[in-house]
């Protein structure tokens, strides 16, 4: 929790930016990560996050294609785009997740 909402847009850049994939439109976009699992349900934290949506999936659809990887892709949806908030990814899997969603 202690990562800047600008290293988290920064990142999220740096993904997008690595994806080869044709039939995602990317952006990256400032959102609220919520925290606490629940037990705080009104606390949250400023984030940023890449937004997917697919040229002929839903958004329903391309989450759950997301959560069949390998390993699974955990997002959420927001106004019919899925969104993959980074601050509870480690950077580590960065280069894996430009990876994974290159291939979709």
């Amino acid at each position: 929790m202690s990562i800047s909402p600008e290293e988290l847009m920064n990142r999220c850049r740096q993904i997008v930016g690595q994806i080869a994939c044709k039939s995602l439109v990317l952006d990256v976009v400032p959102v609220a990560s919520l925290i606490g699992g629940g037990t705080a349900p009104k606390a949250s934290l400023p984030s940023y996050a890449i937004s997917m949506r697919h040229v002929s999936l839903t958004a329903s659809e391309l989450l759950a294609t997301l959560r069949r990887l390998e390993p699974p892709i955990i997002g959420r949806i927001a106004d019919d785009t899925v969104l993959l908030d980074l601050r509870t990814v480690h950077p580590d899997f960065d280069l894996d997740l430009a990876s994974l969603l290159s291939g979709l």
